[in-house]
């Protein structure tokens, strides 16, 4: 179980890294974002079974999931990968489960499978969450483009955890600036996400609580005094506005 959930915590801040990779390829800090480089080898230029696919110059899990509708938890899944930021050109990436005949009859024949329900909406809503800050929603959630909502308030304006719960990141993400999780169960499945902080006021692991002032708000790219918030559940984004009080 603790081998589950600390995949799954990987994966939720490889998700927040592919969504805002760059073509320099590094962020303010010097880290080395992973983009496959180009290479040589023929084993780009092989044939791929069908239900794989193989790995280009400068695709990442993220690009590959979006192309085949998917998602980057089920694909390390499939694959067994166990770091999702180091794949190589050629690689072959297994897309789906049912890669053969005999599996896809079985798929139609059988009655479908409703997958379990990440967490109910009840449970989201019972959650209580607050808005972290005051200020207006310049930046509405799409589920693709917009994972969150950006409000925009004035320069250093204090935010506050939307809940309580444990810090769990606290660092710079590019697209996110300085970035804080926040997760708010045992198994870390429902987060709040806080970006383009200044002025970081927590410590990682540090247990906090509802209202509690965790940093103050910094500027986007566009040099906007904005907050990016998010609240995840098992990696997927949900609309914040849906639970935030009215």
């Amino acid at each position: 179980m603790k081998d589950n959930q600390k995949l799954l915590f990987k994966l939720l801040v490889f998700s927040f890294m592919t969504v805002f990779v760059v073509s320099c390829g590094t962020n303010k800090k010097g880290t080395p974002i992973h983009m496959v480089a180009p290479n040589n080898s023929s084993n780009s230029n092989k044939a791929t079974a069908k239900g794989y696919h193989r790995v280009q110059a400068g695709e990442n899990l993220f690009r590959i999931s979006l192309k085949y509708n998917t998602t980057v938890a089920n694909l390390v899944h499939i694959n067994n990968i166990s770091n999702p930021n180091q794949i190589n050109v050629g690689d072959l990436i297994k897309i789906s489960r049912t890669s053969n005949t005999k599996q896809h009859k079985q798929t139609a024949t059988s009655k479908p499978k409703l997958n379990k329900p990440l967490a109910t909406n009840q449970v989201l809503t019972e959650m209580n969450f607050s808005w972290p800050v005051h200020g207006i929603v310049i930046t509405n959630f799409n589920g693709s483009t917009s994972k969150g909502i950006d409000i925009h308030t004035t320069a250093s304006t204090q935010v506050k955890a939307a809940q309580s719960g444990r810090v769990v990141y606290n660092d710079y993400v590019p697209g996110y600036g300085n970035l804080i999780l926040i997760s708010h169960n045992a198994n870390n499945s429902i987060l709040t996400a806080y970006g383009h902080n200044k002025n970081v006021l927590i410590r990682l692991n540090q247990q906090v609580k509802k209202g509690q002032i965790i940093s103050t708000v910094g500027m986007n790219d566009s040099n906007q005094h904005v907050l990016h918030f998010e609240i995840r559940n098992n990696g997927n984004a949900v609309n914040p506005t849906l639970y935030l009080p009215k």
